[in-house]
């Protein structure tokens, strides 16, 4: 539990910093970085939760 926790909060940090960069940088607008960090936010937790599920195999749970 505690390292999904710590990879998603790192993640989603990451993805934040990024997409205020982004905005900061290139002039894009905010409703397009926004829309783009929902999807980066949705993969990131998805896939990190399948990432870290291989893991209840071993202790067959």
């Amino acid at each position: 539990v505690v390292h999904l926790w710590v990879e998603g909060v790192w993640e989603l940090i990451l993805g934040e910093l990024l997409a205020f960069v982004l905005i900061k940088v290139t002039g894009v607008d905010r409703e397009v970085i926004e829309k783009w960090l929902y999807v980066i936010i949705t993969l990131a937790l998805v896939s990190g939760i399948i990432g870290t599920g291989h893991h209840y195999f071993w202790i067959g749970a």
